[in-house]
């Protein structure tokens, strides 16, 4: 719908003006306004912000004492170790960077990787493709592409100190074509299910994302995880960022519009990220080839960070 349809909506259908309006009053302005005071409040006073982004941060009483970030997640089983070393790829922009860096021999599980995103990086498209997603809805986008297999992350909240795991039909995808080392690896592992430990949400859930599930969950089932492109849509490297920019890029990096995921979402999704990325710098399971690489450095904005999730 071009321009001048949308302003004749006016008087054709006005109820469906008001709709389109309010959308893009609110993704224009309203998100705008909304960013400036998240990051005063980010700024000053760290410890509040969860008033404002209930549901998708956890609550100030579910705040926790920092230990190992893999024992923050729950499993419907498990896990056993099924994997040696592997890589996990994300579509982020510093992947060309880190190409040559990529052992194409290990198994390589790619997050939400399509058809479109397989091809505008030739050098991966050789490599055996193992997707795996936290989302059903791009699930069906990925098979739809004819792509497969497909690890779908299947998620649940706690309640009374009981699992409710969501439900889910697997789809069956006859166009499977690994080997069959790789495939009867792929079989062992006997639950895809997993969630936060923090989750505690029935019809509003923490808003991780795919790519901090995925990191979690296969690292649970493997011994060395090499991790690539996982930018959470920086396009430059975390420690070249000042305070300011790097809140933007945060809030408005990622794809977002007027039908689209809404700041509150975007923000908290890389609160998130930014969170387990700097829990994992150093550490000799994982290693991070990516824009978030040396997040360490932005200090000032990971103190604020820890305030919103740890006991400190």
């Amino acid at each position: 719908m071009n321009y001048l349809e949308k302003i004749t909506l006016l008087y054709k259908n006005p109820k469906e003006f008001i709709i389109r309006f309010n959308k893009y009053f609110h993704w224009i302005v309203l998100d705008k306004l909304y960013f400036l005071f998240t990051v005063l409040l980010f700024t000053f006073f760290p410890n509040f912000i969860h008033i404002f982004f209930s549901g998708v941060l956890i609550k100030k009483k579910d705040r926790w004492k920092k230990g190992t970030p893999e024992n923050e997640w729950i499993f419907n089983e498990k896990p056993k170790q099924i994997y040696g070393e592997i890589n996990i790829v994300c579509r982020g922009s510093s992947l060309n960077k880190y190409l040559n860096k990529i052992n194409k021999d290990l198994p390589t599980f790619f997050v939400n990787f399509d058809r479109k995103s397989l091809n505008k990086i030739p050098e991966i498209q050789k490599i055996p493709y193992i997707g795996i997603t936290a989302d059903i809805n791009i699930e069906n986008k990925l098979l739809k592409s004819g792509l497969s297999p497909i690890i779908t992350l299947v998620g649940g909240y706690i309640d009374n100190n009981n699992v409710k795991w969501d439900k889910y039909n697997s789809i069956i995808d006859k166009k499977i074509q690994l080997s069959n080392e790789i495939l009867k690896k792929i079989g062992l592992i006997k639950s895809k299910k997993i969630t936060h430990f923090k989750e505690y949400g029935d019809d509003k859930r923490l808003y991780i994302g795919s790519a901090v599930t995925a990191i979690f969950f296969l690292g649970n089932h493997s011994k060395k995880i090499n991790i690539y492109g996982w930018d959470h849509y920086l396009d430059d490297e975390v420690e070249k960022l000042g305070y300011f920019q790097a809140l933007y890029n945060m809030a408005f990096k990622a794809p977002s519009g007027p039908w689209d995921k809404r700041f509150k979402f975007v923000f908290a999704e890389a609160i998130w990220n930014w969170f387990y990325a700097s829990r994992l710098e150093g550490d000799k399971k994982y290693k991070v080839f990516s824009n978030l690489s040396n997040i360490s450095r932005q200090r000032n904005i990971l103190k604020k960070i820890n305030r919103i999730f740890l006991n400190t």
